[in-house]
């Protein structure tokens, strides 16, 4: 199987309008540009739901493309971001609760988990429990890191319990019931512009956390380091996005040929039980 292709002929989306450049950074708006790319080979969806949302970015760009859903975080930290991000969109809930604590409703075309995966212990009940709320041949987009190569001091600073190699994914989403559509290399602009920088903060700052659990480094995961890098203000903003995002989205495009290139794996996979 050609993991990094598709043979589903892509929707036509519409584009983002041009104000994120002002609203959000480029590493932020690398996130959409994936999304929408994957969004394309899911048919007509209507309603997601964003599985430990973090600030809410995802819900963000789904929202900018038109679709309604529920944002769920298990961080009181992250739910506090995520509803004044998503504040002008009422036709997103936003709700604290654990993914696993949500009861099954089938009632979601997508659901979208990004970078939540490796944060949970029992990975397989997590991937259920989101099956479970999506309809019979629903999409799950999944944004993992990849490559136990790749571990470092910045994996338990996140709260990483882990990363993934090609078939161990592959394999965890056939058990509990998806068929991948799509997989792909991606975050290839954050490994090389952030990620040292990333590791060196958490060096410096481990005192600080060293002995503080996986999950009480999760509750600020999705928060903590991407917020630093999306609070500038808009001329600010508007002058990263012009002279760095058209270069991290080259880097996007290179790592999306091959799976040997990135820092995490993008996967497109549909309910199949």
């Amino acid at each position: 199987m050609n993991l990094s292709a598709s043979n589903r002929e892509p929707q036509k989306l519409p584009l983002f309008p041009l104000n994120l450049l002002t609203r959000l950074g480029p590493l932020a708006l690398v996130r959409g540009v994936r999304i929408r790319y994957f969004l394309r080979f899911v048919p007509s969806p209507k309603r997601f739901l964003d599985a430990c949302c973090g600030r809410g970015t995802a819900s963000f760009f789904l929202a900018q493309l038109g679709l309604s859903g529920m944002a769920v975080d298990f961080s009181p930290e992250a739910i506090s971001e995520a509803s004044r991000l998503l504040a002008p969109f009422p036709s997103i809930e936003v709700r604290q609760a654990d993914i696993n604590s949500i009861e099954p409703q089938g009632n979601f075309d997508i659901a979208v988990s990004w970078e939540m995966l490796e944060h949970i212990e029992d990975d397989a009940a997590a991937l259920e429990s989101i099956r479970g709320n999506l309809k019979m041949g629903g999409h799950l987009l999944l944004s993992v890191p990849c490559c136990r190569t790749l571990l470092s001091i910045w994996d338990e600073y996140a709260g990483h319990l882990r990363r993934y190699e090609v078939d161990e994914l592959v394999q965890l989403l056939s058990r509990t019931g998806y068929q991948v559509i799509l997989f792909q290399s991606g975050l290839t602009a954050w490994y090389f512009a952030v990620f040292p920088i990333a590791k060196m903060l958490a060096r410096m700052r481990k005192s600080s956390w060293d002995q503080k659990t996986a999950n009480e480094m999760t509750k600020k995961s999705g928060i903590r380091l991407l917020s630093r890098f999306t609070i500038f203000d808009k001329p600010l903003k508007l002058f990263l996005n012009v002279t760095l995002l058209p270069f991290f989205l080259a880097l996007e495009a290179i790592s999306a040929r091959s799976l040997s290139r990135g820092y995490s794996y993008h996967v497109l996979a549909q309910r199949v039980r």
